[in-house]
């Protein structure tokens, strides 16, 4: 089982060939940094997106959950993101981009 570590090099690198379509960075929390945030925050095609990654077995915090319940009210993109659900979500951010691009054409 690989670790959230390891599983956040992946989601990283998946992004970094999406650009010029991607920006996004990595939140890292600390003693006066808002809890809650999206382990990575960034932006596709215009649209807000914010990524909470766990690692298999792993439970998101009652305020991560809620962090990402405001982000989708707001019209934003936001994902608890484990492994296993990694290859549908590599499809959907690749079809979500399409679709801006077919409708900027």
């Amino acid at each position: 089982m690989p670790s959230e570590k390891e599983f956040e090099k992946k989601v990283k690198k998946f992004l970094d060939c999406l650009a010029p379509e991607v920006w996004y960075f990595k939140h890292w929390a600390g003693a006066y940094s808002k809890s809650g945030i999206p382990d990575i925050v960034g932006c596709i095609s215009g649209h807000f997106i914010g990524i909470e990654l766990k690692k298999e077995g792993g439970t998101p915090s009652p305020l991560q959950i809620r962090t990402i319940e405001l982000i989708k009210a707001a019209k934003g993109y936001g994902y608890i993101l484990y492994p296993k659900d990694f290859e549908a979500f590599k499809e959907d951010i690749k079809a979500f981009i399409k679709e801006i691009k077919n409708n900027d054409d």
